[in-house]
């Protein structure tokens, strides 16, 4: 099936036929691949665009009205998608480096937290008894339960609650001024 002309294959391709679809395939890929790794000038790429346009060329051959010069038709198909590919990373790139020259200076939010958590360990241990400012640094800093730390200290759970609204309270009281 190899030296079968282009018209015959189309039609066998049109009724099904896989076998004159992969002689079709072998008879342009490379060809159509040279001409798109030109534009890109990634022959990995290339290939995927071919694999593209012969696939939906399978999937599309009843509707497609190509009789005779299937080698143009193929090679417009794989230059036009090759364009939209390209003119997508552009738009992309575009877009990318106007968002980022709009978006404000990066902060790191960690620094933030951690100076702001200085400024709370610090308050807890000036304002707050204690017990209370142990109470609220494993909670709120060590990130431990509530029953947990109830349980190690052993008190029960309302008063620990307790102790931790009113500790909450003491610190915004503190942290308004």
């Amino acid at each position: 099936m190899e030296n079968i002309e282009d018209a015959e294959l189309l039609l066998a391709i049109k009724n099904g036929s896989e076998k004159a679809f992969g002689t079709l395939y072998k008879k342009y890929q490379r060809f159509i691949a040279l001409k798109i790794s030109y534009m890109f000038g990634d022959p990995g790429e290339a290939d995927d665009i071919v694999q593209d346009v012969f696939a939906e060329y399978w999937i599309k051959k009843e509707q497609i009205n190509v009789h005779t010069d299937c080698r143009g038709y193929l090679l417009r198909a794989a230059i036009n998608r090759a364009n939209n590919k390209l003119n997508k990373r552009k738009t992309d790139y575009n877009r990318e480096q106007r968002y980022s020259r709009a978006a404000p200076p990066f902060d790191d939010p960690s620094a933030h937290k951690d100076s702001l958590s200085n400024e709370v360990v610090l308050a807890l241990d000036k304002y707050l008894p204690a017990a209370d400012s142990n109470i609220m640094k494993q909670v709120y800093l060590e990130g431990r339960k509530q029953q947990e730390v109830a349980d190690e200290l052993n008190i029960s759970l309302p008063t620990l609650r307790g102790v931790i609204v009113r500790s909450g309270k003491a610190l915004r009281k503190i942290f308004k001024k």
